[in-house]
């Protein structure tokens, strides 16, 4: 998902799906994270996004910088602080229902700017 500004200086989320279509996305969060901020996420319904990781936030690439753990912890400031699940509800995997159908997680060491290892359910 990408917080951003359109052409009219408005805030504008983007969802863009696997196949890099963008789709707006209607969601209730406060302007001051939309400045080229860059969530990863999974979409669990059309108004229910996983919140994976944090690429970049204003613009700063924290990806490099923040082990998966500080990263987690700043998406759970930024959701608590910021963030309304009026239209549309952003979760943390801790916030996650456990009777939601899910195929496995990421698993992460403590550097920054390593990738995950998906581990799936089923082993």
């Amino acid at each position: 998902m990408m917080l951003t500004h359109d052409e009219q200086s408005q805030p504008v989320a983007y969802f863009i799906d696997k196949n890099d279509r963008a789709s707006v996305v209607p969601i209730v969060m406060d302007e001051r994270v939309f400045s080229d901020t860059v969530l990863r996420v999974t979409q669990l319904s059309p108004t229910v996004f996983l919140v994976c990781d944090l690429r970049y936030l204003n613009g700063v690439c924290v990806f490099d910088t923040l082990s998966y753990s500080e990263r987690q912890a700043k998406i759970e400031t930024i959701i608590e602080m910021f963030h309304s699940p009026d239209l549309v509800a952003l979760l943390t995997p801790d916030e996650m229902s456990l009777d939601i159908p899910i195929r496995g997680w990421e698993t992460y060491d403590d550097m920054p700017g390593t990738l995950g290892v998906f581990l799936p359910v089923d082993e």
